[in-house]
């Protein structure tokens, strides 16, 4: 019986178009690692890590693009019920987040300097990447106009094109320009490809009040409140290697890197499904039936995953670790930190999700900064201890409590606010 509903469970996720969400997702991680992988063997080390840098610095500041408003779109076009509100939404938040983009990235020109250290080169490139907070919005605009139509399908081919044209944009733009001309690329295709589109199924238009069904105030503050929750959900996965830098050495944090290396990017499963349901979460956020069930079926078919997972990282781990070379063989912290990923794949990630479809950003956000203040302290208690085994056993305890505390609230949420 429940081999059928975890059946059915797949035949949904497939008739929602999710296929083709999983191809793309997978394609632009590969794209990505290539065009990562040729800028490393490229560049010379030192401009390679003036990049790398310029790129981590601007990357902090665009989950707050257009104010979050990309998310208040997803969510709010989400349950509304008529295609002229999605519609009435869609143009708003296209009108308001272009005009806050724009003004974010003039605005963050003078605050890069100071992370420049004096270097001329290092502020170019920080210079040109305020603008890709624009290029980003739109992206992300374009993208959630999709998914709140259940465009999926779409939707995943306009990653696949975004995919495509970032490799040749990056080939082409270093080869004639160098390292600007790959930073030129991380800004332009993403405006380009919404171009493409645009031109295709036409531009969004000018609005400057959003349908009258939706509350502002509400809208603003659900966008306000998932930026500061992504980004502390970011930021959950790299206080441990920021401490084992500062409080270790350079090899502890290669070593400590690797052995996260799979378990990080596993994380990419649960993120597929939730990126392609949640406009049919949103929309059945009172329903306790849907919502139960969901999770349900989503725990089952991912406890089998991640039951499967931790076999084979239990017993072929250390075969999987040989690939890295002989210097990279931290097979326990591999097997704790696969631990980790298990649990942010069947609670956190998942519940943090739905939480964010019922409109509580607002408890993410705050449950974000339980986590991270918790993951610094158990990382500064055990590092000096206990080394790296100490670093990944904090951040999955720290992981364990976020998935505590949003299965708590799902289930309060459940009882309280649903019929």
């Amino acid at each position: 019986m429940q081999v059928k509903k975890t059946f059915e469970f797949l035949q949904k996720f497939n008739a929602n178009s999710g296929t083709w969400v999983f191809a793309a997702t997978l394609f632009n991680k590969l794209i990505l690692f290539v065009i990562k992988l040729g800028i490393l063997f490229y560049f010379e080390k030192a401009v390679y890590g003036q990049i790398t840098y310029a790129v981590s610095i601007v990357a902090f500041f665009t989950p707050f693009v257009g104010l979050g408003s990309p998310s208040g779109l997803l969510r709010y076009g989400s349950i509304v019920k008529s295609a002229q509100e999605k519609k009435e939404i869609s143009h708003y938040v296209f009108t308001q987040g272009l005009g806050l983009s724009l003004m974010m990235a003039v605005l963050l020109l003078p605050i890069v300097w100071f992370f420049a250290k004096d270097n001329a080169t290092t502020y170019l490139f920080l210079a040109i990447l305020c603008f890709r907070v624009v290029s980003l919005f739109l992206f992300n605009y374009q993208s959630v106009e999709m998914r709140i139509q259940d465009l999926n399908k779409r939707f995943a081919q306009f990653d696949l094109v975004n995919s495509l044209l970032l490799l040749a944009g990056a080939l082409v733009l270093t080869l004639l320009f160098n390292a600007i001309g790959y930073i030129l690329s991380l800004v332009l295709v993403p405006i380009f490809v919404f171009i493409l589109y645009a031109i295709k199924f036409g531009w969004p238009q000018w609005r400057k009040k959003i349908s009258d069904n939706i509350s502002l105030k509400s809208f603003w503050a659900y966008s306000v409140w998932a930026s500061f929750s992504n980004v502390l959900t970011e930021t959950v996965f790299i206080v441990d290697t920021i401490l084992i830098g500062l409080l270790m050495s350079d090899t502890a944090v290669a070593e400590y890197n690797v052995a996260g290396l799979i378990p990080i990017n596993i994380l990419i499963l649960p993120i597929i499904f939730m990126k392609t349901d949640f406009p049919q979460i949103a929309r059945n956020f009172k329903n306790r039936n849907f919502l139960k069930n969901y999770y349900q079926q989503f725990f089952i078919l991912f406890l089998i995953i991640c039951t499967a997972g931790m076999l084979i990282a239990y017993f072929l781990g250390d075969w999987i670790l040989s690939f890295f070379g002989k210097d990279y063989e931290p097979y326990s912290i591999f097997i704790i930190l696969m631990l980790g990923a298990s649990i942010s794949i069947l609670f956190r990630i998942p519940l943090t999700n739905m939480i964010s479809a019922f409109g509580k950003t607002r408890f993410n956000t705050i449950t974000g900064f339980i986590t991270i203040l918790a993951d610094i302290g158990l990382n500064l208690y055990a590092i000096p201890r206990y080394g790296l085994i100490g670093a990944a056993w904090a951040t999955t305890s720290a992981l364990i409590l976020s998935g505590l505390l949003s299965l708590i609230y799902f289930f309060y949420y459940l009882k309280k606010e649903t019929i």
